[in-house]
């Protein structure tokens, strides 16, 4: 006879005991339960506003019927609430009884699925996408930078005139008047641009052509003097045709030639010209002046 204090198999069967109403399966619970308060499976489907097939499949415990066991999971606690079962312990019963579900196998994913066939050498692609930028970078960068300004040739004036511009004359080389055309006034700002030794030069050859051709302090000569206070294109031309000076002239330069009258002067910049002739200052009226272009002839002092 076995102590009281010592366990026994039955003491211990009786000590882990499952009550008789959970021992059942669930879908003869569900059953029972629904039958216990007098439910019929239409009635019951119709409150759970659920298909009668699956309280059937419920209470048969054919859960593949159901698909996924999400859904069943949801099937199980409405009918448990509606029936006043545990849906807990029901749902516990469910997840021991049913088989693991399985984990799915993600595809391996190989180079060739997802591989473009598209004909493209990436590479060759790219590197003209590369050159490509750096090309149109290269062009803002030069277009962006301000440019030195281009000296204007006389062929360039002719042909943006439209007529005939004269050129530079040969040592010596004497112009007839009906030669020699006058810039417009919206030309002399571009001949501005031209070289500054060549201007210095065609001085040079003018002062050297007038001196050679007539005395200096002869009574048949004008002395012309131009003094510039800033940069202006200057032409003078005396009776015979020949140019005395023809060319840029430049800030704080004094311009002196001597030439038989009458002598024909323009000045692209006005402004900053002040004349003598013969050693007397001669003021440009404003007969003389168009703009601030300056075109005068000087027969001899008054």
């Amino acid at each position: 006879m076995a102590d009281e204090g010592t366990a026994t198999p039955d003491t211990l069967s009786g000590a882990n005991a499952v009550p008789a109403d959970q021992q059942a399966g669930i879908g003869q619970r569900l059953r029972d339960s629904r039958e216990a308060r007098e439910l019929t499976v239409e009635a019951a489907a119709a409150s759970l506003h659920m298909d009668p097939s699956t309280l059937l499949a419920l209470e048969g415990e054919e859960f593949s019927r159901l698909g996924a066991p999400v859904f069943v999971r949801g099937h199980l606690r409405r009918y448990a609430a509606l029936l006043g079962l545990d849906g807990d312990e029901l749902l516990a019963t469910y997840e021991r009884n049913s088989p693991p579900e399985p984990i799915p196998k993600r595809p391996l994913q190989s180079r060739e699925r997802f591989a473009v066939d598209d004909g493209l050498n990436w590479p060759v692609v790219l590197a003209v996408m590369v050159v490509f930028v750096l090309v149109v970078l290269a062009v803002w960068r030069l277009w962006d930078q301000p440019g030195e300004p281009v000296p204007m040739s006389t062929e360039a004036l002719q042909s943006a005139l439209g007529e005939s511009v004269p050129g530079e004359p040969a040592r010596g080389e004497s112009v007839q008047p009906e030669h020699v055309a006058v810039l417009p006034d919206a030309v002399l700002t571009a001949a501005g641009s031209r070289d500054a030794d060549a201007s210095e030069q065609v001085r040079a050859e003018a002062a050297a052509a007038s001196s050679s051709a007539l005395p200096a302090g002869s009574d048949e000569t004008l002395e012309i003097v131009v003094s510039l206070d800033d940069e202006c294109w200057t032409e003078i031309t005396d009776a015979t045709g020949r140019r005395l000076y023809f060319g840029m002239g430049q800030p704080s330069q004094r311009i002196a030639v001597r030439g038989a009258p009458p002598v024909s002067v323009l000045l692209g910049n006005a402004g900053a010209a002040r004349m003598e002739v013969d050693g007397r200052a001669w003021p440009l009226s404003d007969g003389d002046v168009s703009g601030n272009v300056a075109r005068l002839r000087i027969e001899g002092l008054p």
